[in-house]
């Protein structure tokens, strides 16, 4: 599955990452992810597939091509020019009315949230949508791979295309909404189960694909990609995200491309395959041809994956039952206290609360994984402190969500703070 990659920037944080020098590399003429659309008496239109990167816009669109960009009537983005307020995108989405734990089983999530650990604490995994929790780890893992192929002091490739639009006057639109993102995604719940699976022949998929996403992104090659969207897809995904949108997509664009001064900058794989925006254009009457421009590759060379490392083995279940017991009877005192957080800002009573930060220390402390110390040895302070916050924030994430939050200065304070890290975190938006 393409995923967020696909999908659009909603999500996507702002990495910066060593590259090498520009000087280092040599422009050349090469096949770019940009294409024109043309018909007799019609101006030119032009699609540009995006990989949401942290790269200067030169190098998907140098010039003279940036013209096309300039001098557009009209610019269409996946989700236009609107700021995202991603505490109001957390209202959207529905937190689980069961544990995501109970449901795909305890040995399925503690590998899950192993991997995840740098990323999100493991009680908010189990109460997020199955969608959401492979999302996140598919986007850990894709920003990985596209650690080589950021430069820092450069906002997301999408991004500045709507910011450039807006220097110079031109109207930026939306092919659709993050509401109808996320009801897409809402869909395939079983899908997204499956793909937490490691063993299961999604997830065996959902990797091939990543590889492909990485090799587009990285040489502008689209072989690949266009083979694996020939691939027949059982279980509907692949073309709800990509043909299924595109072809609603083309409702909008039809009559503005018959107009012409048309941009539209997508997530690449968009362009592609039999379902793509390139088929669709071409089916209408409108002659697409690739253009080929100087550009800079990504990297000094063509793209090398970085060395695989071992993932993170599973803890002792007796080890970890241990330090479940320490980090529970060391935080639930403060947490569960009459004036505590939890019981102030989200209204459980002290036996729920309780039973709430037990349950909690067990996901928390297993998310830790082979780095737990033998009982007896001082737990690292910082490890200490990642279960310790770990514990609430899946109580915290419901109450924030379901808008059942109180209004006691200490709730404000999580509010702020949440808000805060969150501005942080789309800096590269």
């Amino acid at each position: 599955m393409l995923l967020w990659w696909a999908l659009g920037c909603a999500a996507q944080k702002k990495v910066d990452a060593p590259h090498a020098a520009a000087d280092e590399r040599v422009a050349a003429e090469r096949e770019l992810l940009v294409w024109k659309v043309h018909k007799p008496g019609v101006s030119p239109s032009y699609l540009m597939g995006t990989c949401h990167l942290q790269v200067p816009l030169a190098r998907w669109l140098p010039p003279p091509h940036d013209g096309a960009l300039d001098g557009s009537r009209v610019v269409y983005t996946e989700i236009g020019d609107e700021p995202i307020d991603i505490m109001a995108l957390f209202e959207l989405i529905p937190v689980r009315d069961t544990s995501l734990r109970d449901e795909i089983g305890q040995v399925a999530f503690d590998e899950v949230s192993r991997s995840m650990r740098e990323v999100m604490p493991a009680s908010m995994l189990d109460v997020l949508p199955t969608w959401i929790a492979f999302s996140m780890l598919d986007l850990e893992e894709l920003g990985r791979r596209f650690t080589a192929l950021n430069e820092p002091g450069h906002v997301l490739l999408d991004r500045a295309v709507v910011l450039r639009a807006g220097d110079r006057g031109i109207e930026v639109r939306a092919l659709e909404t993050i509401d109808s993102q996320i009801a897409l995604f809402s869909r395939f719940e079983s899908v997204f189960e499956q793909a937490l699976d490691s063993s299961s022949d999604v997830a065996s998929r959902s990797k091939e694909q990543m590889n492909n996403v990485v090799e587009l992104c990285s040489t502008f090659e689209v072989a690949n990609v266009e083979a694996s969207l020939a691939e027949h897809d059982p279980t509907g995904f692949v073309d709800a995200l990509l043909g299924e949108r595109n072809r609603t997509w083309m409702v909008a664009l039809r009559p503005e491309l018959e107009r012409g001064g048309v941009f539209v900058a997508v997530g690449a794989a968009h362009m592609l395959g039999t379902d793509g925006l390139i088929a669709g254009m071409e089916a209408d009457g409108f002659t697409v041809e690739r253009l080929v421009g100087r550009s800079t590759p990504p990297v000094a060379a063509t793209y090398v994956p970085p060395p695989t490392t071992t993932p993170p083995g599973p803890a002792d279940p007796e080890l970890a039952g241990h330090w479940a017991r320490v980090m529970s009877a060391d935080t639930q005192p403060s947490l569960c206290a009459a004036d505590g957080l939890l019981r102030t800002c989200f209204g459980l009573d002290e036996t729920s609360c309780a039973n709430e930060m037990d349950r909690a220390a067990e996901m928390c402390v297993a998310q830790q994984g082979d780095r737990l110390p033998p009982p007896g040895v001082q737990l690292d302070p910082q490890m200490g402190t990642e279960i310790g916050a770990c514990m609430p924030a899946g109580i915290v994430f419901r109450g924030i969500v379901s808008g059942e939050m109180g209004d006691a200065p200490m709730c404000d304070m999580i509010r702020t703070a949440m808000q805060e890290a969150t501005n942080a975190l789309m800096g590269g938006m």
